[in-house]
C-alpha cells in the first residue's frame, strides 16, 4: 500500500508564542506548516535529516503577512566562537550575534539544516520542512514554564556545519 502524496490537515496547535497548523505532509519526507507568531519562537537549530542531500536539507519560509515591526533571526552576523555563543545564551543576548531581517509579505528565505534561528512576533509564514529532525531549542526568551533547552546538541549540531559561525555574504 502506498501513501497519498498529501496527507490530512491538522487543526491548529496553540503554541506558547502563537499558533502553528500543519496543512500537509509531502510523501512521508517534508511537511507543510502554517505558523503566526504573537511572540519569538526559540532560538533553535535543526540536525541534518538522514536520507536528504545537504544541499536540499532545511526549511524554507514563505512570509504571507506581517506587521511593520516584525523580525526574524537566521544565522550568525559576526565571527564567533562556542565560547561567545553559550555567553550569548546565557546572557539572553543570542540574537545579537544573528542576522536580522524586517520581512514582508512575498519573502522568502531557506534555511539550511543546522542554521541558527528564530521567528520573531508578528509573522504568518508558510513553512516546508523535512518531516523528520527534531529542534534544538537553544534559547526561548525565559518563558514560564521553561521548556527543555538543548545547548550541548544545538551548538554541536552548528559545529559539523562548514564554517558554522559566520555567514560572509550576509
Amino acid at each position: 500500500m502506498t501513501r497519498p502524496l498529501f496527507s490530512q490537515i491538522s487543526p491548529p496547535h496553540q503554541r506558547v508564542w502563537g499558533t502553528e497548523q500543519v496543512i500537509c505532509g509531502i510523501g512521508n519526507t517534508h511537511i507543510v506548516k502554517v505558523i503566526r507568531t504573537l511572540q519569538p519562537t526559540s532560538v533553535q537549530v535543526h540536525p541534518q535529516s538522514l536520507g536528504i542531500p545537504p544541499e536540499q536539507d532545511g526549511e524554507i519560509w514563505h512570509v504571507f503577512d506581517s506587521i511593520p515591526e516584525s523580525e526574524l533571526h537566521l544565522g550568525f552576523s559576526i565571527e564567533t566562537n562556542r565560547r561567545e555563543v553559550l555567553h550569548a545564551i546565557q546572557e539572553g543576548t543570542i540574537t545579537s550575534l544573528m542576522h536580522c531581517y524586517h520581512p514582508s509579505a512575498g519573502d522568502c528565505f531557506w534555511v539550511p539544516a543546522g542554521t541558527i534561528h528564530c521567528l520573531g512576533a508578528g509573522l504568518a509564514i508558510l513553512e516546508i520542512r523535512p518531516s523528520e529532525p527534531p529542534t534544538w531549542r537553544l534559547y526561548d526568551w525565559n518563558r514560564q514554564p521553561e521548556r527543555r533547552l538543548h545547548i550541548e546538541a544545538g551548538l554541536n549540531e552548528i559545529e559539523k556545519q562548514i564554517n558554522p559561525f559566520i555567514d560572509k555574504e550576509g
